[in-house]
Order: structure tokens, then C-alpha cells, then sequence
């Protein structure tokens, strides 16, 4: 968890220290609604980033109302038109906003700070006959609506995306000037991730025993697709489902492609990932994890990574030639539609993989 770091001294004349009440309040996110890693680092990188700010205009963390707003329509203009380098887009300012937000209202609480440097106002929206009231924070900036910003990814868009992982012309043909490696395994989790709608990390750490079994005859119904909570975003166990022929084509790359690279495979993962992990008696719900029996919805991603298979090789769904990992979707996504684009089809969006299914980047 990132902090901000003092002096070793938790009191001075005003009481308690600004960083001891940061640490603290940061220290405390984990039981507060904030249970992802990555989100512990991005609120103490905010709160930095703010009292670095204020020490430059010589204002505390909890100063005085109107001095610590003086601050915020500074930092406000800064951050919106002030050098490129530290400017940021709507939906990042409102991020911080929100956390900033989030942090004064418990040391209000806490007694730490005099009041919130926050103006707010009422917001009241209607679905059917329910009608919500909430706070809306006045420093968030405007942003466009979902439907404005994101692309939908047509059928016929999918089906070229996935003959161009497969290494394949948009019209099914063999692309003979194109000398990509791996087109089973990126073509098979490309269309699997479009028949699910697996977010990037959710599909990157996915072991292979977690994948769903394939029914035993082809079905035109969904197929449930439990996801486990250790990959999901804020780690919450969801539901999703996929389509027969996609579910199909990745059991073909895992019985006949996958088991190439791992089976004997002597890899282990570097030093700098940990030790590690060497399982034994998988199936789909755990195994045993250098001897203890886990479960896999409590093994995180960069856990996931270490895992070694009983057979040799990286128990991920995604691996190399060698046996080990591969985590470079992104890289693989973007590459096969700007190919997709450059020579045969313009108006195929930027591909990237997060929520593949549903919407890609503009």
C-alpha cells in the first residue's frame, strides 16, 4: 500500500500529524470499501499528489476551510490547463475527486480536519416510480455520456478480429504475408473473450481447470460461466456465459496446442515474481499449493502467475512456447487490428482488451 511518508514524530503542536492521519486512513481502506490493491496505491499516489501541491501554496492538509478551497481551484486549473505533463482528463480528475472527498469526510469525522473543503449539491434521478436522491460533489467535471464514448463491436467487425488472430484474411483465406506465432492460442481466447465478455484481467490470470466443461453435445443455448472472484474486478464472484463453438474451439487449443508447451515444460517463474508455487491435484474448484489445499477464488493474479502445473508449465489458460505465462494480450489485441486496418478493412476500431465483447476503445 503506497503512504506517505513523515518523520518519526505522530504529534507536533497542532496535535497529530498530517501523515499520521493519511497513513491511518489508508492503512484503514482495506475494511472500508477499497479491497483491490491497485486501488490502495492509486489513492495514496492521489493524496501525495494533493499535499505536495498544497506545500508548494504553503497550505496544510487541514487547514482552513476557505484557504484549503482557495487550493482546490487552484490545483482545479492546474490539473486542467496548467503543463501537459501533469494535466489530466475528466474521468481521472473525478477519480481523485472523489477519493480526496472520500478522505475529508473521515477526518471530519475523525476529528483530524475542520471541515470538508467540498461544496455538494442534491441530485435526484428517476427510474420507473423510483425516485433516488444523492450528493453530487461540485468540483467533479462533466463527461460524456457511456453511449457517446465507447464503440460497439459489430459481428461482422468480431468475426475479421478473429480470422486476424487466427492468421487469417478478413474472408477466411490464409494471410500468406503475415508470419504471426501462437494463432491457436490467440485466436481461440480472442473468441472466447468475445463470447463471454471476460475483462482483461479476468481472462489474462484465468487458470485452464477453470475454464467451463464443454457439454457433450453442441447446444445453441449460453453456457454458465462462473467467473472467480480472484480475478474479478473488486474481487466479487459475477456470472457471465459463452457460446458452445467458442467454449469449443478453446478446449480444442487446450488439449492439442496448450499441452505442446507444458507438458515436461521446466519452467519456474523468475525470482523477482516470488517463489514458486508447484500444485498438485487440480480441478476446476483448487488444488494443493505447495502442499496446502487453496482454493483458486482466493489465489490473486500475481500469485496466479506463479503457479506451476502438476505436468510442468504455467497453470494459466495463456501460455508461451516454453510453458511459461503469457500476459500480453493488450500488445496482441491492438497489433491485429491496427493490421486489420492498415491492410484491409479502416474503419475496424482500435481493439483493446478490456470488456472485448461488448465495447472496444474509439
Amino acid at each position: 500500500m503506497s503512504t506517505i511518508k513523515g518523520k518519526l514524530h505522530f504529534e507536533d503542536e497542532r496535535g497529530v500529524r498530517d501523515t499520521v492521519a493519511i497513513n491511518t486512513w489508508l492503512r484503514w481502506l482495506p475494511l472500508d470499501g477499497a479491497p483491490a490493491p491497485n486501488s490502495w496505491e492509486f489513492y495514496g499516489r492521489t493524496l501525495r499528489e494533493w499535499c505536495e501541491f498544497l506545500a508548494t501554496l504553503g497550505i496544510g492538509v487541514f487547514d482552513e476551510r476557505a484557504r484549503l478551497k482557495d487550493a482546490l481551484s487552484l490545483y482545479a486549473v492546474d490539473r486542467s490547463c496548467g503543463p501537459l505533463k501533469r494535466r489530466l482528463a475528466a474521468t481521472t480528475w473525478n477519480q481523485q475527486m472523489s477519493i480526496l472527498s472520500r478522505f475529508y469526510t473521515w477526518a471530519a469525522k475523525e476529528s483530524h480536519a475542520p471541515a470538508v473543503p467540498f461544496s455538494y449539491k442534491e441530485a435526484v434521478s428517476v427510474y420507473g416510480d423510483q425516485v433516488r436522491t444523492q450528493r453530487v460533489n461540485q468540483a467533479r467535471r462533466r463527461t460524456p455520456k457511456r453511449h457517446v464514448t465507447i464503440r460497439y463491436f459489430e459481428s461482422d467487425f468480431a468475426e475479421m478480429f478473429v480470422r486476424g488472430l487466427a492468421g487469417l484474411r478478413p474472408d477466411g483465406s490464409p494471410d500468406t504475408s503475415y508470419r504471426g506465432r501462437t494463432l491457436t492460442r490467440n485466436a481461440a481466447v480472442g473468441d472466447f473473450v468475445l463470447s463471454s465478455g471476460l475483462r482483461s484481467q479476468e481472462f489474462t490470470y484465468l487458470l485452464d481447470v477453470e475454464v467451463p466443461a464443454l457439454p457433450p453435445k453442441p447446444t445453441a443455448l449460453p453456457i454458465s460461466f462462473p467467473v472467480p472472484e480472484g480475478v474479478t474486478k473488486g474481487r466479487k464472484f459475477r456470472t457471465t456465459w459463452t457460446s458452445y463453438s467458442s467454449l469449443a474451439r478453446v478446449h480444442r487449443y487446450m488439449t492439442t496446442v496448450r499441452p505442446l508447451a507444458t507438458v515436461g515444460s521446466r519452467w519456474k517463474p523468475p525470482a523477482r515474481w516470488g517463489d514458486p508455487l508447484v500444485v498438485s491435484e487440480a480441478d476446476a474448484r483448487g488444488g494443493r499449493v505447495n502442499g496446502t489445499r487453496v482454493k483458486w477464488a482466493a489465489v490473486t493474479p500475481s500469485e496466479r502467475r506463479r503457479l506451476v502445473a502438476p505436468d510442468g508449465g504455467s497453470m494459466l489458460l495463456g501460455v508461451q512456447a516454453n510453458g511459461a505465462p503469457f500476459t500480453a494480450w493488450a500488445t496482441v489485441f491492438e497489433r491485429t487490428s491496427t493490421r486489420i486496418r492498415e491492410r484491409f478493412e479502416p474503419r475496424i476500431p482500435h481493439t483493446a482488451p478490456h470488456r472485448l465483447r461488448h465495447i472496444v476503445s474509439a
